[in-house]
């Protein structure tokens, strides 16, 4: 602590830790308090982002609306072979409900707003 230069280095990062977490912190909340939208968006999807479980898919893309959950029924045989094939980067025009994902409910449960913010 004798030395000026380390300590002043510190609390520079400090400060500059402290208030990028307060930013992401209050993003978080607006992000929250938003209410559920109709929107339409264009979104960039990598192929290990995509997850299939029989008839649904779940994915995470990044859009012009920032980084998003995307969650869908599969209408047919078709459109899951299409999906199971992706093996790159492609570009997704989506339709549908723009709503902040809902909190955990209990102690230790994945916190999927945390994760995705």
């Amino acid at each position: 602590m004798r030395e000026r230069h380390t300590l002043m280095v510190t609390l520079v990062c400090v400060v500059g830790f402290a208030g990028w977490f307060s930013w992401q912190n209050h993003r978080s909340e607006h992000l929250a308090a938003l209410p559920s939208q109709s929107m339409q968006a264009e979104l960039t999807v990598q192929p290990d982002a995509i997850s299939i479980r029989g008839g649904q898919y779940q994915l995470v893309a990044n859009g012009s609306v920032g980084r998003v959950l995307v969650r869908g029924q599969l209408k047919s045989a078709h459109d899951k072979q299409w999906l199971q094939r992706v093996t790159r980067r492609t570009s997704w025009r989506a339709h549908g409900t723009l709503a902040s994902i809902d909190p955990p409910t209990n102690p230790g449960q994945f916190d999927a707003p945390h994760v995705l913010s």
